[in-house]
């Protein structure tokens, strides 16, 4: 299912991608409200794979969130009613996500539900069939760290493969930039032992900066994002390992970058092995420019040998966060990178093949 907003349009429009490669006609999911004011702005559409269905959480012009079911087996309107979970989400970022369990199948929602400063977070459940009532999470760390208490500007949640653990990362607006706080769920509730604020010094509070991956064979994550320096042109790209046995590892710096800092990153984890495709975008404050650039984790350590080059004149990430650039393992052995360079009509990328070659032609 190919799912998007449009134009002066406060209702998603939909169509079936068919193993042919056909395209269905549009379908029209529920309105969310008045044309050219509650537009959507952001969009988030996951697959079941348990049941017949998809669920569907938007953003609107009015900083309202939305969910929808599409039944995929109805005969008649296969999208059902809309869920209006949230009035007051503020207009910056994305305050919300939605990700399936890989083991027992439920749906997990996670939104912000108020513009004002406080220590909590929403989530609710969907089985198939109904929702659940909604939860807060308190944010406050396993040591006792109290996570600002500002709005949060985006969410972020990633499942594990074969099992109902899904992480999330949540970040918010502090002085010093931004705060990311991460928190595993296993299944019936946020495992609180786990939490931590990562980092109260993030490069910003209005970019995707950071991103998380779960490796395949280890069940272990890997989280990256952007840190400011000491003094600030001391940018940095910052990773942290993470297991269900010792928790979070120590920060590890990747790479320096650019006196404007991380605007955006991206993980794609290998599902056969423990790799995990490292990519992100800085900006260069003294002269305006953008930078792409692109590591490997293999399980144990970064492979920086024989990397493709810093591109220095890339497109910038998108107005509000949106991220252009990502990356995909397209077999056992290869992952593909894409990103688009500076006033670019068409798209650039290059390979990854284990253990440790790239191609860039």
């Amino acid at each position: 299912l190919i799912a998007f907003g449009g134009l002066n349009n406060a209702s998603a429009q939909s169509r079936i991608w068919t193993t042919g490669g056909n395209l269905s006609f549009y379908e029209r999911a529920q309105g969310i409200g008045t044309n050219g004011t509650d537009d959507i702005d952001w969009l988030v559409l996951r697959s079941s794979w348990k049941y017949d269905q998809f669920i569907l959480g938007t953003k609107d012009g009015s900083s309202d969130i939305n969910l929808q079911i599409f039944n995929r087996s109805n005969t008649g309107g296969r999208w059902g009613q809309r869920n209006e979970i949230s009035i007051s989400t503020g207009s910056s970022g994305r305050q919300f996500d939605l990700a399936y369990e890989q083991l027992g199948g439920d749906a997990l929602i996670v939104y912000e539900n108020t513009t004002n400063s406080d220590q909590y977070i929403q989530y609710l459940t969907w089985n198939g069939t109904r929702y659940s009532l909604f939860s807060n999470i308190t944010l406050i760390d396993a040591s006792g760290g109290t996570f600002g208490r500002s709005s949060n500007r985006y969410v972020q949640l990633t499942p594990q493969s074969k099992s109902d653990q899904i992480m999330l990362l949540i970040q918010n607006s502090t002085a010093q930039g931004g705060g990311l706080f991460a928190v595993a769920w296993d299944g019936t509730t946020f495992n609180m032992s786990t939490s931590m604020i990562l980092t109260n010094f993030t490069t910003s509070n209005s970019d995707q900066h950071f991103a998380f991956a779960w490796e395949a064979q280890s069940g272990e994550g890997l989280v990256v994002y952007g840190v400011n320096g000491t003094p600030y042109d001391g940018a940095k790209i910052a990773m942290r390992t993470y297991s269900t046995i010792n928790l979070w590892g120590n920060e590890q710096i990747i790479a320096n970058v650019s006196r404007g800092g991380v605007v955006g990153a991206r993980l794609c984890a290998d599902p056969e092995s423990n790799y995990v495709g490292i990519m992100w975008q800085d900006y260069n404050a003294t002269d305006g420019t953008n930078s792409q650039n692109v590591s490997m984790w293999n399980g144990t350590e970064l492979i920086n040998v024989n990397n493709p080059l810093r591109d220095p004149f890339v497109e910038s990430v998108g107005t509000g966060g949106v991220i252009n650039f990502d990356c995909a393992w397209y077999n056992e052995t290869s992952a593909l990178f894409v990103f688009t360079d500076n006033s670019a009509t068409s798209l650039d990328y290059f390979t990854f093949t284990k253990p440790g070659s790239w191609n860039t032609s």
